[in-house]
């Protein structure tokens, strides 16, 4: 399940108990800590990228895997785009604050200012959310069940 504070997202629960979380922040430079994100322009156009990196000395996610033939903007809002199913879209991670090649040239690379303060947390809200299966609901529902 996501987690946000009361700034913008913040991470993933990835081990309960019967009263505790832990959750695993995107400031945490896991190579398996990735996050499917979003920028959409002032027309509605997506940009797709990852989130899957921070830099703890200004600490500033990295946006990356974004075409070189987008143009994003300082400013832009970067936001859980929703595939891959970790995660759901909408819930905002940060501002673009700078726009870089990557070291091979095939792409861009974003730094995002995080909307959460990852140094400080004094609440955290995690998002419960129940994954549609259209075809387990029965007729009288209106699913495909027994049709």
């Amino acid at each position: 399940m996501a987690v946000t504070a009361a700034g913008g997202m913040v991470g993933r629960v990835i081990q309960t108990s019967a009263y505790t979380s832990q959750v695993q922040l995107l400031s945490d430079n896991n190579r398996t800590n990735n996050v499917s994100a979003v920028v959409k322009d002032e027309d509605g156009k997506a940009t797709y990228g990852t989130i899957d990196g921070f830099d703890s000395e200004t600490n500033e996610l990295f946006f990356t895997k974004v075409s070189n033939s987008v143009k994003l903007k300082e400013g832009e809002i970067v936001s859980t785009s929703g595939l891959g199913g970790r995660y759901p879209a909408g819930l905002v991670v940060g501002t673009v604050e700078s726009i870089e090649t990557d070291e091979y040239g095939v792409s861009q690379v974003a730094r995002i200012k995080p909307e959460a303060d990852f140094n400080e947390f004094s609440q955290m809200f995690v998002i419960n959310r129940t994954l549609d299966e259209p075809f387990l609901t029965g007729p009288e529902e209106g699913g495909a069940a027994g049709e």
